[in-house]
């Protein structure tokens, strides 16, 4: 079974820790090791700057209306500490990045290091995200990302 984790990366480790320890105790294969996974919100612009601009306008209002999911079922938003309200808050958890394809592999690579997941499951298109800039987010982390990690 795959596991995805929504969370900070220090749950993630012990997540992707356990799943192994667990896997070896079975006797099975570590090359068949299912996803161990972790989700984030990922913007790839030219620059950071680009990435940046893109990411803080379009967060809010994906999670106004993630939120708002909730509101409307009468339940409290528990992810609120997993979502904040703003993208520079999201990023201080470290959970997105909006930058270069530069910035977004290394990114990308510290987070595969201090999880120990096997897969990033990226949020790329949210809120109110320009279809040109969602297309040529997705191109970039496509052509200049995805290669690194092959």
């Amino acid at each position: 079974m795959n596991v995805v984790s929504l969370g900070p990366g220090a749950r993630a480790r012990a997540i992707s820790d356990r799943y192994r320890e667990e896997w070896k105790k079975l006797g099975r294969d570590s090359a068949a090791l299912p996803g161990i996974g972790i989700t984030r919100h990922i913007v790839v612009a030219d620059t950071d700057d680009q990435a940046q601009s893109i990411a803080r306008a379009a967060y809010p209002r994906w999670r106004e209306a993630i939120e708002h999911l909730w509101r409307r079922a009468g339940v409290d938003f528990v992810l609120k500490e997993i979502y904040p309200a703003d993208f520079s808050a999201l990023e201080r958890l470290g959970h997105g990045i909006a930058g270069s394809p530069a910035t977004v592999r290394d990114y990308i690579a510290r987070l595969q290091s201090e999880t120990g997941v096997n897969t990033v499951l990226c949020q790329m298109v949210f809120g109110g995200m320009r279809f040109e800039h969602a297309a040529h987010s997705i191109r970039l982390f496509g052509r200049d990302v995805i290669p690194a990690f092959a």
